[in-house]
């Protein structure tokens, strides 16, 4: 049976789902974060292929059926850091399996394509790289395709120089207003609560030995979200600022791209990610502050997994 692979790569999990030629899915697989700007450890191609291959495992795929991988990495932007993804993701692929090394000598005969998870996504969800897509996940990122093909971005500049908007910048501030709450700076707040149970630590004071452990990265931050997210829910106010704030930067994000690019101002605008999935508050005020400017702006949700969009790459005539 020949099937295709499409990958999804992020600042918080690697997701791979594999399709039949016929477009029937076959199963998908959960990994570790593939963000070559925020792992710790290994490089992109480490998560990428360790989830392929136990997901090959699991459904019993023979790895000489597969016809291509299309792969979506976050932190993966450039025409040179794509290439060397997808040479690194190719090596490790070859490697596994020597068959195929020795049938391609020349490796390019194996499709596997590397572009940014924004653009993926935005492929999944109208199966053409010409439009608007928003992110708002572990990271942020706001990128748009001309019809000629040219990309133009705000954000995705990671989260020590970017980011506003998303998972870690909620988490990391959530984390901030604990210990101002605790100092006394800040009135008390259910976060401190949600943010201890969360480490199953006692006083915020133990906070200090867990975040600044060598082995947190941005994913850890960014997990710290959804206590942010909930206390939203239960009316904190402090958490509800802090969410509201995160949803104006994405919502501004989206409206500078908007209006400096007057081409893509027919274009839908897809938003996508755990920011918006997982918070009505996040998703309506972002809404919200964008139609209070742009009343006519169409958004639409993100409803095809990325993975999709990445199959594409390799299998375009899949799902037609």
């Amino acid at each position: 049976m020949q099937f295709v692979l499409g990958v999804d790569s992020g600042g918080t999990r690697t997701e791979v789902m594999a399709w039949q030629t016929d477009g029937q899915l076959i199963g998908s697989m959960h990994g570790a974060a593939g963000n070559p700007k925020s792992v710790l450890h290994g490089n992109e191609a480490d998560a990428v292929m360790d989830t392929i291959f136990r997901l090959l495992t699991a459904y019993g795929l023979e790895q000489h059926h597969c016809i291509g991988i299309g792969a979506g990495i976050a932190g993966v932007y450039t025409a040179e850091e794509c290439e060397r993804a997808a040479a690194a993701i190719r090596s490790r692929w070859c490697e596994h399996y020597e068959p195929i090394a020795r049938l391609h000598h020349d490796a390019a005969v194996f499709p596997i394509q590397v572009i940014n998870d924004a653009e993926i996504a935005l492929l999944a969800s109208n199966r053409t790289r010409h439009g608007i897509i928003a992110i708002a996940g572990t990271g942020s990122i706001v990128l748009g395709i001309m019809p000629s093909g040219e990309r133009v971005r705000i954000g995705g500049w990671g989260h020590i120089l970017g980011d506003q908007g998303s998972g870690y910048a909620i988490g990391l501030r959530c984390l901030q207003t604990v210990m101002l709450s605790y100092d006394g700076i800040l009135p008390s707040t259910r976060l401190t609560a949600e943010v201890l149970a969360h480490y199953s630590v006692d006083v915020p004071s133990q906070l200090r030995d867990i975040v600044y452990n060598l082995d947190i990265g941005k994913q850890h931050i960014a997990a710290v979200a959804h206590c942010c997210l909930h206390a939203a829910e239960q009316c904190d106010p402090l958490a509800q600022q802090i969410v509201t704030d995160a949803a104006h930067d994405m919502a501004r994000f989206i409206m500078t791209l908007y209006n400096q690019h007057k081409q893509l101002q027919q274009s839908a605008v897809t938003v996508s990610g755990s920011m918006f999935t997982r918070s009505d508050w996040y998703r309506n005020t972002c809404l919200h502050y964008l139609h209070s400017e742009y009343p006519d702006m169409q958004v639409v949700s993100l409803h095809q997994s990325p993975c999709y969009g990445a199959a594409l790459l390799v299998a375009p005539q899949l799902f037609l």
